[in-house]
């Protein structure tokens, strides 16, 4: 079942959120045990990993809703599809979460030039925060975008594409791929 591109992209999807949520009950129990936040460090740590998570989450399911739309488009238009290789699936994985774990970093930079700033919320956990205008504006036109908002629009897109072209096979294996898929992401939206 590993070597199989989409059950490997299924594997890769959970690792942020079971890391996400084994650390999250680590940060907690710890806090709960010293009584209040257990340290500075912990709280930007807590930050790294949060955006890490939610970040990597919302990326690859860009890179899944990629290959479902190619899938969907070649057999629409009766070309073969090939499926991406278990190394290559591995490959885009990294990347993303390269990508993702950079830009959790944002909030290790400990300077008031930077406009990137985590502090805890509630007493409850370290995220991004806007704490004047300049990180608002830092905030809402470069983090949201490369966080979820590039990701997200996109899904949005491959959605209305899909719908309008009726790229939808009414019966067989690659529509209940494509159903699957489309509730895994769907569920995600919904739960983050």
């Amino acid at each position: 079942a590993r070597q199989q591109p989409f059950n490997l992209y299924l594997i890769y999807l959970m690792f942020p959120d079971m890391t996400f949520s084994l650390l999250c009950g680590t940060t907690c129990l710890l806090n709960a045990a010293n009584g209040s936040y257990w340290s500075h460090w912990m709280c930007n740590f807590q930050q790294w990993y949060s955006v890490w998570g939610i970040t990597a989450n919302f990326w690859l399911n860009a890179v899944i809703t990629r290959h479902l739309h190619l899938l969907l488009t070649y057999s629409h238009q009766r070309r073969r599809y090939r499926i991406p290789s278990p190394k290559r699936v591995s490959l885009q994985a990294l990347a993303v979460y390269l990508y993702c774990a950079f830009l959790g970093t944002w909030g290790l930079i400990g300077t008031e030039n930077f406009p990137y700033h985590a502090l805890q919320i509630g007493g409850l956990a370290c995220l991004p925060v806007e704490v004047d205008t300049r990180s608002s504006l830092f905030f809402w036109l470069v983090a949201v975008p490369l966080f979820f908002g590039i990701p997200s629009v996109y899904v949005a897109y491959v959605a209305y594409d899909i719908r309008k072209r009726g790229l939808l096979p009414p019966e067989g294996k690659r529509r209940m791929l494509a159903l699957y898929f489309g509730r895994i992401i769907l569920v995600f939206v919904c739960l983050w």
